[in-house]
């Protein structure tokens, strides 16, 4: 995508999730950011790039399982928005209905590790 393309965000039906397939998701990454509680750890020296989807098959990096995960998630009530640039569909998100939660299941869960979600809208605990 060059500079001067807009990005023109819509709604996604079902149907146009066949052209997942046209995002370039490749992304050379050589810092990764861990958080620690409220401090983030920076790590280097490592290659931690993204490769694209696979186009054959149906594991878990295949354009096959994320058109599924996004079908899934569409019949669940889920809302999928696409980025397009001269027509090319460039990124997605799929936002799930929230489930309603009491302030007991909010509560963060002293067995989780440090890298799981402790509770909404809340720090972890360092």
């Amino acid at each position: 995508m060059s500079q001067g393309d807009s990005v023109v965000y819509r709604r996604l039906v079902a149907d146009e999730l066949e052209r997942l397939g046209e995002i370039d998701r490749t992304e050379q990454i050589d810092t990764l950011y861990v958080q620690r509680g409220r401090e983030l750890e920076e790590r280097t020296g490592g290659d931690w790039s993204a490769p694209a989807w696979f186009a054959e098959g149906t594991g878990e990096h295949s354009v096959a399982h994320q058109i599924g995960e996004c079908r899934r998630q569409l019949a669940a009530g889920g809302i999928a928005l696409g980025a397009f640039a001269d027509e090319r569909l460039v990124g997605t998100t799929v936002r799930s209905p929230r489930r309603a939660t009491s302030r007991i299941e909010a509560q963060p869960n002293s067995k989780k590790s440090d890298r799981e979600a402790v509770g909404f809208g809340r720090p972890s605990p360092d």
